[in-house]
């Protein structure tokens, strides 16, 4: 049996929402579930702000010697807390929410998100912000831990001590990252006579790296699956 519920969480029987906001992708679900019920292309988010009306949640910028600083669009962060606290209920919109935040912290993005989770729409009664190394941690068991988090559009090295992270001084940053390995990757196969319209390949390729090789942290198998056919009936695995 479960051991009894206790804190000011547990007020909230109906469970806790989890937005993960990244550069590729935008995943939200509830605490305790395997795997995320809503996954986004962040450009995908509506923006009043934004030619098109779809805009950009947020971006790195920087040039990678030092911790990035964060941009993001006002618009499409709220349409995206928004959507994240009224999926899957019609009562959720009343449920906390856990969000994680850039290992590149920033004192403005997290006041913009403060602002918008208990003043906008969305109307969050409680909120935690934890760095996504902490969180990475978290999710294998380990309080303290150095993760190495390759995503799309920045590649980071932050150590996790007894549950927290250490000063921002100990995070090693760099904007070469998932992105610019699909650049990488689609030269290597031009130089060896395949040759694919890079629009094609970067549209498939987004979010694939740990799909095509992947290491278990329970297991530790090592494991590798195909994504899809290449000219001459090859596979890129």
């Amino acid at each position: 049996m479960a051991a009894p519920c206790e804190g000011r969480w547990c007020d909230f029987r109906g469970g806790v929402v989890v937005l993960d906001i990244g550069s590729d992708t935008v995943r939200t679900g509830f605490a305790g579930d395997e795997a995320p019920s809503l996954v986004v292309p962040p450009w995908a988010v509506p923006s009043s702000t934004s030619e098109g009306g779809l805009g950009r949640v947020w971006r790195f910028s920087g040039d990678g010697s030092g911790a990035a600083e964060v941009d993001w669009d006002p618009s499409a962060l709220e349409a995206t807390i928004l959507m994240a606290s009224t999926h899957g209920s019609p009562t959720s919109s009343r449920l906390p929410m856990m969000l994680s935040e850039p290992n590149a912290q920033n004192r403005n993005y997290r006041e913009a998100l403060a602002e918008l989770l208990f003043e906008g729409p969305a109307g969050t009664p409680a909120a935690s912000l934890l760095p996504s190394s902490v969180l990475n941690a978290f999710s294998v068991g380990r309080a303290n831990a150095v993760v190495v988090d390759v995503g799309s559009a920045l590649s980071s090295v932050a150590p996790v001590l007894q549950g927290k992270s250490p000063d921002l001084r100990s995070v090693r940053e760099h904007s070469f990252a998932g992105r610019s390995l699909d650049v990488a990757l689609l030269e290597a196969l031009s130089l060896q006579g395949v040759q694919l319209p890079a629009d094609d390949l970067l549209a498939k390729l987004p979010g694939k790296a740990e799909d095509a090789c992947c290491s278990s942290f329970v297991t530790g198998r090592r494991t590798r699956r195909k994504i899809g056919p290449l000219p001459g009936h090859g596979l890129l695995a």
